[in-house]
C-alpha cells in the first residue's frame, strides 16, 4: 500500500500466506463438521495454529473477515466460507480491529495507526492505500456501515464516556456527527437492521451485567431488549430483521442466543451452546440469513471461526 511502511511482522504474515497458497487451510482437509447437542451443525473454517484467537467475524458474499492475535497486536484476515482460501491483510503498523465490509472489496476498520483509534477504509485488493475517515479526539470504535446509505455508525470513546454516533456520510473531511445516545448509556458493538432505520447495541448495566438495546432513527429513544443478571453482548440483526443474534452467559458459559427486536418478552431462544469449559462469542449472520459464523474454543480445538448451519 502506498504511503504506509510495512513492518517485519507484516512481511512474515505475507510469507505465511504465500506458503499456504491458493488452498488456504489445506484445500479443506482440515475442516471438521460435527453435530452439537441439538441439530445445529458446526463446521470449522479456520485453523487455530494459522490464525490464533480469531474474533468479530463479518460475512459478505463468500468471504468472512475477522481480527486475530498476531505476535505484536491484533491483525486482520479473511477466509472463504468454504475454508478453501485464507488471506492475511497487510498490517497498518498499528492495532487493527473491528473490521466490517463496506463493499465487496472494501473494509471499514478501527485502527490506531495514527495514535488513537480512528476509522479507516481499506481496499482488500491491495491496489490503494488506507483512507482516513475520522480523526476526532478520543477513539472511534466498532464501525457499522449503514445498509443502503453512505453513513456509518460507531462508538465514540472520549473523556471517560462512550456514545453511539452516526456519520451521515464517510466522504467529507471532516465528516459531520450525529449523536444517537447520551453519555450515560456506554454502548458497544452497534449493528443495523437491513433497512438502515434501527441500530442494536450492547451496553453495561448496574451490577456488572450488560444487555442488548435498540434505537430507531425515527424516535431516537433507546429500548432495552434483554434483562437479567447476565452478560449479553455482540448483537447482530438478521437480514430479514426479525431476529437478533447475541452472546450470553445465561447457561454459565457464553453461548449464542436469539431475541426479537420487540424484546425478550416476545421471543428469546438459545441457538448454540457448546457446554461447560468452552465459549462461543461474536456471532454474525450469513448474507442470506440461513447460517451464522461464530468464534468458539469448543469441541477440543483452540479458538477458531466456525460456521453453524441447520439452525432452529
Amino acid at each position: 500500500m502506498s504511503g504506509i511502511g510495512i513492518p517485519r511482522a507484516a512481511w512474515q504474515a505475507l510469507a505465511l500466506a504465500a506458503a499456504l497458497g491458493a488452498c488456504g487451510l489445506g484445500c479443506g482437509k482440515d475442516r471438521v463438521t460435527t453435530p452439537g447437542g441439538s441439530a445445529v451443525v458446526w463446521t470449522r473454517v479456520t485453523d487455530p495454529t494459522a490464525v490464533p484467537d480469531p474474533r468479530f467475524p463479518d460475512w459478505r458474499a463468500d468471504r468472512i473477515v475477522f481480527s486475530y492475535a498476531a505476535p505484536a497486536a491484533r491483525r486482520l484476515a479473511f477466509v472463504r466460507s468454504d475454508s478453501t482460501q485464507l488471506t492475511y491483510l497487510v498490517s497498518t503498523g498499528g492495532r487493527d480491529s473491528s473490521a466490517r465490509w463496506l463493499t465487496d472489496t472494501t473494509l471499514i476498520e478501527s485502527s490506531d495507526i495514527a495514535g488513537s483509534f480512528d476509522l479507516w477504509a481499506r481496499d482488500t485488493t491491495g491496489t490503494a492505500a488506507l483512507r482516513a475517515i475520522t480523526a476526532f479526539p478520543g477513539d472511534e470504535l466498532s464501525p457499522a456501515p449503514r445498509p443502503g446509505a453512505p453513513g456509518v455508525a460507531y462508538v465514540e470513546a472520549a473523556a471517560g464516556a462512550r456514545r453511539l454516533v452516526l456519520l451521515p456520510d464517510t466522504i467529507p473531511a471532516p465528516p459531520s456527527r450525529l449523536y444517537l445516545t447520551g453519555a450515560g448509556l456506554a454502548p458497544r458493538e452497534p449493528d443495523w437492521n437491513a433497512t438502515g432505520q434501527m441500530i442494536c447495541f450492547s451496553a453495561d448495566s448496574a451490577g456488572g451485567s450488560s444487555h442488548i438495546w435498540a434505537v430507531s432513527l425515527t424516535d431516537t429513544i433507546p429500548r432495552q431488549l434483554t434483562t437479567g443478571p447476565y452478560h449479553d453482548d455482540s448483537p447482530r440483526v438478521s437480514p430479514d430483521g426479525t431476529r437478533i443474534l447475541f452472546t450470553s452467559d445465561r447457561r454459565g458459559s457464553s453461548g449464542i442466543w436469539l431475541v426479537s427486536p420487540a424484546g425478550e418478552g416476545a421471543f428469546l431462544q438459545v441457538i448454540a451452546f457448546d457446554g461447560a469449559g468452552s465459549t462461543a462469542v461474536t456471532p454474525c449472520w450469513s448474507p442470506d440469513g440461513t447460517r451464522i459464523a461464530v468464534s468458539s474454543d469448543g469441541r477440543g480445538y483452540g479458538r477458531a471461526i466456525w460456521i453453524l448451519s441447520n439452525l432452529p
